[in-house]
């Protein structure tokens, strides 16, 4: 077992390498592309950046290797531009401590708000709130929700935080000028046209999101299971099993089809058949809202 422990520590998994390579190789065919491909360039593109917001995923995780500073610095690249992965890491394994799922103030990822917070809110902060509960507000209004949070993270992080967040912010806008500096000098896709591509690639994301946790008294309960088409099962490295990676955020994304086949039943026993058979059944969602904005009986324990 000693043995065993020693080799797993310095395991490389090398489909994500393979990935995270191939998914560099095609934002520059795409950006080199545009020119001559202007269409399929911004499509490819696109993708490639949402795909590689799945690797962003995977590398706060602890993959490919188990060197967090190595997987740290394989991602340090921000081709999305919006999040740094710095913060992205704290939030989301935040996130990821179950007992608080979709708790307002605690689960950073929550689009739900307190009761009591909720009787304070104004009319348009409480239309505001239900429009976001629909699919087509949610995609909508993904991009400024995360904008409005990433400005609140780094003005804290600027007041209140330490020697080494503030390197780390600045080493996030020194690699992100850096990035729109070489699109410019490279002049062959327009900065405007990439910023498309990163909106779009956000997009893409957000509708994975758009319902991936409800509220329940049990946290097993609020975790979804989407069994999807292989496009977004690529896309999403297998988080469409989103129960499956909350029980077991440590396999790595190509264990994850196979290890949902073999566990299936017990995981949606466990999620209480929290369920959906395919991406595409949120649609009847666009214009009305999947649940109530307000979490049923939420502590008042943070801004929402």
């Amino acid at each position: 077992m000693k043995i065993r422990k020693k080799i797993d520590e310095f395991q490389i998994e090398w489909p994500t390498i393979g990935l995270l390579i191939v998914s560099y190789a095609m934002w520059l065919v795409c950006l080199m592309g545009f020119t001559a491909f202007p269409v399929l360039s911004v499509i490819g593109m696109s993708l490639t950046l949402a795909l590689h917001s799945s690797i962003t995923h995977e590398l706060i995780h602890g993959h490919p290797t188990r060197s967090d500073r190595i997987n740290m610095a394989l991602g340090l690249i921000p081709l999305t531009m919006f999040y740094p992965i710095h913060l992205f890491k704290e939030t989301h394994l935040k996130h990821h401590n179950d007992e608080n799922l979709t708790i307002p103030g605690v689960d950073p990822e929550s689009f739900f708000c307190c009761p009591q917070k909720w009787q304070g809110k104004c009319r348009v902060a409480r239309a505001y709130a239900w429009i976001n509960m629909t699919l087509t507000g949610r995609m909508l209004l993904s991009l400024p929700n995360t904008l409005v949070q990433v400005s609140r993270f780094f003005a804290r992080d600027l007041v209140k935080g330490n020697q080494t967040q503030r390197s780390l912010w600045l080493l996030h806008f020194s690699l992100l000028s850096l990035l729109c500096s070489a699109i410019v000098v490279l002049d062959k896709m327009p900065l405007e046209w990439y910023l498309l591509c990163t909106w779009v690639a956000h997009l893409i994301i957000a509708f994975r999101a758009f319902f991936e946790h409800r509220p329940a008294r049990h946290p097993e309960h609020r975790i979804v299971v989407v069994k999807s088409n292989w496009f977004f099962r690529l896309m999403y490295l297998g988080n469409n099993y989103h129960a499956l990676h909350h029980q077991c955020p440590r396999l790595p994304w190509y264990q994850i089809p196979k290890a949902f086949e073999v566990n299936q039943l017990d995981i949606l026993r466990k999620n209480d058949h929290f369920y959906f058979s395919g991406y595409f059944s949120w649609l009847t969602y666009l214009f009305r809202p999947i649940h109530s904005p307000v979490h049923p009986g939420a502590p008042d324990r943070g801004s929402s």
